[in-house]
């Protein structure tokens, strides 16, 4: 799973090594005859592609010795040394890694969409409610400069749980002291604008490695395929 974090900078698909497979197979392929059952599993089970094509090229033997690229550890087998049917294939590891990356992205991308829309929602709340403040100003205003109206408890309500400043909790409002609950009120619209337009770019990124995480288990499915018709095509 540490291989699969699309957030781990330090995470690598590149293989340091490969499994083998037993003398039998070897043989198989290396003649190009027909292979038994236990041959069957090895080779579609146990050994990864790149290491079927090095091991069926004539080229890398050398009448019975292998010494193509993984020549010590296949060597090793051929002397006795028996398959462990409990490790993955390099195909099977890489397969596996590159899915649950492009999981962990779709949990990422869920989360951050629908964080992204509760501040959104947060935000046409926010603005509904500043109408709502600078007609009560207007209000006031008509009234002079000793005209006030009413800061409801619904106003101290809403204003408290976005945590916007307020005058004070008087309950009649000057267009003086409305202008401060206007600008308490803008200052966390402005806040939640600038949340939203960070989280929409983090949005794009991890589209953007969603997108490349279903390229690359695209091209690892078509050139697996087309290694397998390869050896198909080979050992026929």
């Amino acid at each position: 799973m540490a291989l699969a974090d699309p957030d781990d900078q330090g995470n690598s698909l590149t293989p340091t090594h490969f499994y083998a497979v037993d003398k039998s197979t070897l043989n198989a392929l290396k003649y190009a005859g027909e292979l038994n059952e236990a041959a069957k599993q090895i080779v579609y089970v146990q050994t990864p592609v790149s290491m079927l094509n090095q091991v069926s090229n004539p080229a890398n033997w050398q009448g019975d010795n292998y010494i193509g690229p993984g020549a010590a550890t296949i060597n090793a087998y051929t002397l006795g040394e028996k398959v462990d049917f409990s490790k993955p294939s390099l195909d099977a590891l890489v397969m596996s890694v590159l899915t649950a990356r492009a999981d962990i992205i779709q949990v990422q991308l869920r989360e951050q969409i629908e964080s992204i829309q509760e501040k959104n929602k947060k935000l046409e709340l926010a603005n509904e409610w500043l109408v709502k403040a600078k007609n009560e100003k207007a209000k006031a205003s008509k009234k002079g400069t000793t005209g006030t109206t009413e800061f409801t408890d619904e106003f101290k309500k809403f204003w408290n749980s976005y945590g916007a400043g307020f005058y004070d909790d008087s309950d009649n409002h000057n267009s003086t002291q409305w202008d401060v609950n206007i600008e308490g009120l803008k200052k966390e619209i402005e806040a939640l604008t600038t949340q939203s337009q960070l989280e929409t770019t983090k949005l794009q990124q991890t589209i953007n490695k969603y997108n490349q995480s279903f390229e690359m288990l695209s091209n690892f499915i078509n050139k697996y395929y087309q290694s397998i018709s390869t050896i198909i095509q080979n050992l026929r």
